[in-house]
């Protein structure tokens, strides 16, 4: 292993020899910590996505279940829109999920809510919710994405016919 020579019968008895020993130890320790760091790491980062993932596709496997398409939530946002500035609020967006019956609660419909936040503003518009829950379904919704809905909105290509 990295703190012993051999089976024992070997080792240093001069204070320089033990000096030594000390430091390759310390160092074989600190080695060995710095990839089960980075493995620990990603690992972490890994099970997040997980969640993410799992969290996206339970919830859009309820939606479809309850009978909600992606052409609907215009609509709905609409409806849940309370101050009508074309944005759902967190208190917007739970009563929305109560209401459609998606069976979340509490915690997992405000890690929704971030999930379709990307921004961080603290609202969410259907554009978003759309992208997020039916990506395939984008632009039958809301017709021709706009450059940031397609990626595009740093593009050096943009503004080019």
């Amino acid at each position: 292993s990295m703190t012993t020579l051999g089976y024992g019968d070997v080792y240093p008895v001069t204070a320089a020899g033990q000096a030594v020993i000390v430091v390759l130890v310390i160092t074989s320790i600190l080695y060995t910590a710095i990839p089960v760091g980075i493995i620990g790491g990603a690992f972490s980062e890994v099970w997040h996505d997980r969640d993410r993932i799992l969290l996206t596709q339970r919830t859009r496997k309820r939606l479809k279940q309850a009978g909600y398409a992606a052409q609907d939530i215009p609509l709905l946002f609409e409806i849940f829109d309370e101050d009508r500035d074309g944005q759902l609020n967190h208190e917007e967006f739970r009563g929305m999920v109560d209401f459609m019956k998606v069976g979340l609660r509490g915690q997992r419909v405000a890690e929704l809510f971030d999930l379709f936040d990307e921004d961080g503003g603290g609202t969410i518009d259907g554009r978003e919710f759309v992208k997020a829950l039916f990506p395939e379904s984008l632009y039958e919704t809301y017709g021709v994405g706009s450059a940031e809905d397609l990626g595009l909105a740093d593009c050096a290509c943009r503004g080019r016919d």
